[in-house]
């Protein structure tokens, strides 16, 4: 068995345990797919909390400072303008980014999805390649399955098809956009720099972004 450290940086790495009879194409792509797959954990356990505190997400055409909309709506009023009735539920709390709607669940339940994300990022935490621990891919699934059970239980309605958290348990990255759709690495534009020290090899990957 040969021990790799994949590292970008401090907080960004992970620790893979593969066979010496693998090919390099052959770990390459194993270890773009576990990459990948932590960045996708780590996007869903963000997008988790901001559910379990600002409740789900507005469509695109929506999003915007739930005060600034109110202010319109009551000018548009005065004006004799029709205004579109706008929700508000028993545990409303403003999202500062303008992104939710601030229809969270009760705060009990949430903190069942805070706790679940707590859990997920010990398990790609950085602090895990200190101690030489392997990430592996059932662990990653695993966590992202429960992430996928709290949300269910704090919304069994469903959560809109545009929301974040649903697009990336269906393994759907379009909402990865930005500095986190730069981050995903594609396995045929990635190589490998080595460096050995004692029984462990750090891989460094030539990321393109």
């Amino acid at each position: 068995m040969v021990f790799i450290q994949v590292k970008k940086s401090d907080t960004e790495q992970i620790f893979v345990e593969c066979k010496t009879t693998e090919t390099n194409d052959a770990v390459i792509d194993r270890i773009v797919e576990l990459w990948n797959t932590r960045l996708r954990l780590g996007r869903l356990c963000a997008s988790a909390l901001g559910l379990a505190d600002y409740g789900p997400e507005k469509r695109e055409n929506e999003k915007g400072l739930d005060t600034i909309q109110m202010e319109a709506d009551e000018d548009a009023a005065k004006h004799g303008e029709k205004v579109p009735e706008r929700h508000r539920n028993e545990y409303y709390q403003e999202d500062p980014t303008g992104s939710r709607t601030g229809n969270r669940c009760r705060p009990e339940l949430a903190d069942v999805i805070k706790k679940t994300v707590q859990d997920a990022q010990e398990c790609i935490s950085a602090k895990r390649v200190e101690r030489k621990e392997v990430l592996l891919m059932e662990d990653m699934m695993e966590k992202m399955e429960n992430i996928r059970g709290a949300i269910m239980i704090c919304y069994p309605e469903g959560l809109p098809q545009y929301d974040i958290c649903r697009l990336e348990l269906e393994g759907d990255d379009s909402g990865a956009v930005g500095a986190a759709g730069a981050a995903i690495v594609i396995a045929e534009e990635t190589s490998m720099w080595w460096a050995g020290k004692g029984k462990i090899f750090f891989l460094i990957f030539n990321f393109l972004f």
